[in-house]
């Protein structure tokens, strides 16, 4: 049985859209990404926002502009050879109120994976300041080991895989966002960090991981994976995760699609992440069943 702040988390999950949120008295937190201990903080900056609620502020920091009005702060941030792992604010409420914000932040340029993020933090509250952390690794990056934990039995959220107990076939995590937009491009999923779940076809219980592939997209939006597909690799489903831009603060998800299919005779298979927005970062888990039944 769930507990009642875990379902309370659960509410402000749905609320923060895209980001996690915790309040402490009259702060609140949001974040975005997975920072992990071995990360450089890169960025430490409070800027103050309490003066600004008609029209907009602008100013400069040594490492980027930012801008403020009262519903908005936006800080573009850039620094070549890193990539970006977690992005922290930290607000304090003008108002003196209390309770669960429903602002949020999000890359609307840039974001988790690449060396940009052109950072908007929504307002919700009227806000005195916005102290801004980014958290980075130098390249060449690998964002595996933060993501892929305990990778045979737990997906890339760090849970244990789902099943249907009629099936045995894996389902969306049932405490998670989920997101349908049609039969083309399925269903997806979402943990607080922004991470973006894409499962294709049906995980069996007795399935082997074979594979666990990343790629750092750069400045395209249709990026192609080539995926190993013959003998004792025969892929039967696919665990895909990726971060992407948010142009307006929206989901635009992408489609998600072998080119021209991924039967026995193909090998490799070309995996295409066709997008509205830039994807930032991919990962994709690789399964094969007993029987080397493919996934189609």
């Amino acid at each position: 049985m769930y507990s009642f702040n875990f379902l309370i988390f659960q509410i402000i999950l749905v609320l923060a859209f895209v980001t996690w949120t915790k309040c402490s008295e009259t702060t609140d937190y949001f974040m975005f990404g997975k920072s992990v201990p071995t990360d450089d903080k890169i960025f430490d900056h409070d800027f103050r926002t309490n003066y600004v609620h008609d029209g907009n502020v602008y100013s400069e920091h040594e490492k980027g502009k930012s801008s403020s009005n009262a519903t908005h702060f936006t800080f573009d941030f850039s620094k070549p050879g890193i990539c970006i792992t977690g992005i922290h604010v930290e607000s304090e409420r003008a108002d003196g109120s209390k309770g669960f914000s429903t602002g949020k932040i999000y890359c609307k340029e840039g974001g988790i994976g690449s060396n940009r993020c052109l950072l908007v933090f929504v307002k919700v509250e009227k806000r005195r300041n916005a102290k801004v952390m980014i958290y980075a690794m130098n390249e060449p990056c690998s964002f595996k080991s933060r993501f892929l934990i305990s990778a045979e039995t737990k997906d890339g959220y760090d849970l244990p895989y789902s099943f249907n107990p009629s099936t045995r076939c894996s389902t969306l995590q049932p405490n998670l966002q989920h997101f349908t937009f049609g039969a083309k491009k399925g269903a997806f999923q979402q943990n607080y960090f922004g991470l973006i779940n894409k499962p294709m076809n049906c995980l069996h219980e007795t399935d082997d991981l074979t594979a666990s592939l990343e790629m750092f997209p750069k400045n395209q939006k249709i990026s192609y994976m080539y995926i190993v597909n013959t003998g004792k690799r025969r892929i039967s489903f696919l665990d895909v995760y990726f971060y992407q831009e948010e142009e307006s603060g929206q989901y635009n998800m992408p489609n998600i699609y072998f080119d021209g299919g991924c039967g026995p005779s193909t090998n490799p298979c070309a995996l295409v992440f066709d997008g509205y927005e830039r994807i930032t970062y991919i990962l994709v888990k690789v399964y094969k069943n007993k029987g080397g039944k493919g996934i189609n």
